[in-house]
């Protein structure tokens, strides 16, 4: 669509000053914004049905997220609507290919196979169009079996040594919704794993209390508790997501928030160094760049208060459901 491609081009870059505070990411080094742009559900909500008009908007809230400061932006192979996979990452590659060596990109691979990762990898190349990705992730890393096959001969992490090697990307990490126990072992077991995406937000998150995936040895459940020390203790560059649990717990009453303080909780999470967030709407990104703007840590107070405020909202968070999809 020319006309989208157009209006892309047609905004200023950022300067160098940058707009949204910047955080190390690990041991890459790299330094992005403490805000990121997600690229699934949340990215689709504010995207109309029409074809042409989503791609239009899509360019928007990306061109816009980018005139705001944000340089980190994350999506994913199988991002998109139903029978449309991939949307997302053309729709990236659309606006985004005019600041490329401006802007952090992550993607993500579901495969657990080399060969299927290596393919996976290729076709989301060819719709971003660009000639590299920064950081490539094994997307929704669940159980033991998971690592077994990644981390085999054959195995998906092979395929992102391999890709580093031909600086087809420049970092590999892993992303997962519902396990910091087992991702805690595949970053002592994968050798050369950069960054780690994981949620981070306010609500209690008690996953023995739900029969999804017994986890003996985290009663409480807490990626807070159990996997973020340990990424800053081994250099892992530590990227939050639902940060407002795709917006359930965004309202008014008991167990909700305002999106602000929620997303201010995990951008003040120590050690976290960027927090995903997906727009919603026009309007919702551009409150949230002021935000991320005019950051102010919250205190440890208000972060207690957060977390008592929202201590009935674990059972009901989609995203760790048996079954959830990430799309």
């Amino acid at each position: 669509m020319a006309g989208a491609a157009a209006f892309a081009q047609d905004v200023q870059a950022p300067t160098d000053k940058p707009l949204i505070p910047l955080r190390t990411l690990g041991k890459t080094g790299v330094k992005v914004s403490i805000m990121g742009e997600g690229g699934s559900s949340q990215f689709f909500k504010a995207l109309p049905s029409d074809a042409e008009e989503a791609e239009r908007v899509a360019v928007e809230l990306l061109t816009t997220a980018v005139k705001g400061g944000v340089t980190y932006f994350d999506t994913a192979h199988s991002y998109g609507r139903r029978g449309a996979r991939g949307l997302s990452e053309k729709f990236y590659g659309i606006a985004l290919r005019p600041w490329r060596d401006q802007v952090v990109i992550a993607t993500k691979t579901g495969k657990r196979d080399r060969d299927g990762a290596l393919q996976e990898f290729e076709i989301s190349l060819e719709r971003l169009g660009m000639e590299y990705v920064d950081l490539l992730q094994l997307h929704g890393i669940r159980s033991r079996d998971d690592l077994a096959a990644i981390n085999s001969n054959t195995g998906a992490f092979q395929a992102l040594r391999e890709l580093k090697d031909q600086k087809l990307i420049r970092f590999a990490g892993i992303t997962g919704h519902s396990t910091a126990p087992h991702m805690k072992r595949c970053i002592d077991a994968l050798d050369g794993l950069d960054c780690a995406l994981f949620p981070i937000n306010a609500a209690t998150d008690q996953r023995d209390r739900r029969a999804f995936e017994p986890e003996p040895e985290n009663p409480d459940g807490h990626f807070e508790t159990i996997l973020l020390p340990y990424c800053a203790e081994k250099g892992i560059g530590v990227i939050a997501m639902k940060s407002t649990a795709q917006g359930y717990l965004i309202g008014e009453g008991p167990d909700k928030a305002d999106a602000q303080s929620l997303i201010g909780y995990a951008m003040s999470t120590e050690g976290v160094t960027t927090t995903i967030v997906g727009p919603g709407s026009l309007e919702n990104l551009k409150s949230n760049l002021k935000m991320a703007q005019n950051f102010e840590p919250m205190s440890n107070e208000e972060r207690d208060t957060l977390v008592a405020r929202l201590s009935g909202s674990y059972s009901h968070l989609a995203y760790l459901q048996p079954g959830y999809e990430d799309v």
